[in-house]
C-alpha cells in the first residue's frame, strides 16, 4: 500500500532518503565533485515542503520544492530508492511537489540534475520539463543539465 505524506526537511525518513541519494550520487558524480559543488545547496533546512511515498510504511520516494524566487520554485532531492524502482513512484512524487509548488504561488518550477543521470532526464522529460541554461549556482558548471515547467 502507498501513502503520500507532506513533511518538511526536518523530517527523520526524508533526511535518511536524502543520505541514500547522496551515496548513489557519489557513486554516478563522485563524492569529491558532490562535496565540493553541490553539498551547500543540499541542506535540508531551508526545506519547507517535502513529500514522502510510504509502501507498506517503508520510506521508498521523496522530493522537496524549495522556494526559489518570487513566483518561481526549485525541485530538490528527488530520490526512490533502488527496491522501488519502476513503479511509476518518481512520477508521483513530482506530481505532489507541482501542486504543492502551484499552492504555495509558484507558477515556474526549476531544477538542476547531472549529465549522467539521463533516466531523470527522461523522465522529466515526459513529465513536460525542457531544457534551459543552467541558472544560478549551477552557471558555467558543465556537468548539471538545468530543467524548467511552467505550471
Amino acid at each position: 500500500m502507498e501513502t503520500v505524506i507532506h513533511t518538511d526537511g526536518s523530517d527523520e525518513r526524508f533526511a535518511a532518503l536524502c543520505r541514500q541519494l547522496d551515496e548513489f550520487l557519489d557513486e554516478k558524480i563522485g563524492k569529491e565533485k558532490q562535496q565540493t559543488q553541490y553539498n551547500a545547496y543540499n541542506t535540508l533546512q531551508a526545506i519547507h515542503h517535502a513529500v514522502l511515498i510510504l509502501v507498506d510504511g517503508c520510506a521508498a520516494a521523496c522530493g522537496a520544492v524549495k522556494q526559489y524566487a518570487p513566483g518561481a520554485a526549485e525541485i530538490k532531492r528527488v530520490f526512490v530508492c533502488p527496491q522501488y524502482r519502476r513503479r511509476g513512484l518518481a512520477r508521483k512524487v513530482l506530481c505532489e511537489l507541482e501542486q504543492t509548488a502551484a499552492e504555495i504561488g509558484c507558477s515556474t518550477l526549476l531544477l538542476e540534475t547531472g549529465k549522467p543521470l539521463t533516466a531523470a532526464q527522461k523522465l522529466y522529460e515526459s513529465c513536460g520539463w525542457h531544457q534551459i541554461p543552467n541558472y544560478g549556482q549551477y552557471a558555467g558548471v558543465n556537468t548539471s543539465v538545468c530543467m524548467q515547467k511552467e505550471l
